[in-house]
């Protein structure tokens, strides 16, 4: 589910963290427009599953937050933000036979390099 309907209307969380935030049903693009807190939101450039202008870029657009920042990493996959996963590999790869993505490791390290000061 989407970092912004989780953090819409919960007081316990202080700041969003999305990570190739996917629009949902709900609406988390209508849900953004609700968030004022700090947020952080990444996507990656050649993500298939959820395209960062129809997805990350358009729920970062909504957020109210005076606060937000967007990080596009080049050549990024949506799976590349997890941890190695049979199944979304396949079904981002039969998206994009033509696409090469940056490696696991080098993804997930350009993530926290930003990621860990934010959060700290």
């Amino acid at each position: 589910m989407s970092a912004a309907l989780q953090a819409t209307g919960n007081p316990n969380i202080t700041t969003l963290l999305g990570l190739a935030s996917a629009e949902t049903n709900p609406s988390a693009i209508t849900a953004a427009a609700q968030v004022t807190i700090p947020a952080l939101m990444f996507a990656g450039g050649k993500d298939q599953v959820a395209p960062p202008a129809t997805n990350v870029k358009a729920m970062y657009d909504a957020l109210q937050s005076s606060c937000k920042n967007i990080i596009t990493i080049t050549n990024a996959s949506h799976c590349g933000f997890a941890d190695n996963n049979g199944v979304c590999n396949a079904g981002e790869g039969f998206s994009c036979i033509a696409c090469t993505f940056i490696p696991l490791a080098t993804q997930h390290s350009l993530t926290y390099q930003f990621m860990e000061p934010w959060l700290n």
